[in-house]
């Protein structure tokens, strides 16, 4: 294992974004763990031996590069979670005053797979799941007009939740 930057001034800045997961986000003690185990794996590959950790050194074009090098290697959910773990180590570097710029949104976010899940519905499935909700009941008329915004406006569950 090669040595990194400082781990004195490594292990200080691990403690406490630990401090942070476990008293400001409120993650549990096995997530903080996960979280970390990601952050030093990151933080290892980064920075090469040298006397300070300079933090500004993260670049977006650098998270970018480890996760497009780690989905190489490793299963898509390990990797979702390691994107997770990043993200949350950059607002942290932000809030905490020792970077100034979030760059979480640099992190490349990573589409499960559903391969199980049909990509639409055909026409007759539609019409099949239309037949079945007709109704006068003001519950069968919500239920009806949810499903034609699914399938004829293609909103997602999140955007029709906020429909009023």
């Amino acid at each position: 294992m090669k040595t990194i930057a400082s781990t004195i001034e490594l292990d200080r800045l691990v403690t406490e974004y630990q401090r942070h997961l476990l008293n400001d986000a409120g993650l549990t003690v096995e997530s903080c763990r996960v979280r970390l185990c990601h952050l030093r794996a990151f933080l290892t590959s980064q920075f090469k031996p040298k006397q300070e950790l300079d933090l500004l050194e993260i670049t977006p074009q650098t998270l970018l590069n480890y996760v497009l090098e780690l989905r190489q290697r490793l299963c898509l959910e390990t990797v979702q979670s390691v994107t997770g773990s990043l993200r949350s180590f950059c607002r942290f570097l932000c809030f905490s005053g020792r970077v100034d710029r979030d760059l979480s949104a640099a992190v490349p976010s990573i589409a499960a797979h559903q391969d199980n899940f049909p990509a639409f519905l055909s026409r007759r499935e539609v019409d099949q799941l239309l037949e079945f909700l007709p109704g006068a009941n003001p519950a069968r008329k919500r239920d009806y007009a949810i499903v034609l915004c699914f399938v004829r406006l293609g909103l997602r569950a999140g955007e029709v939740a906020r429909l009023t």
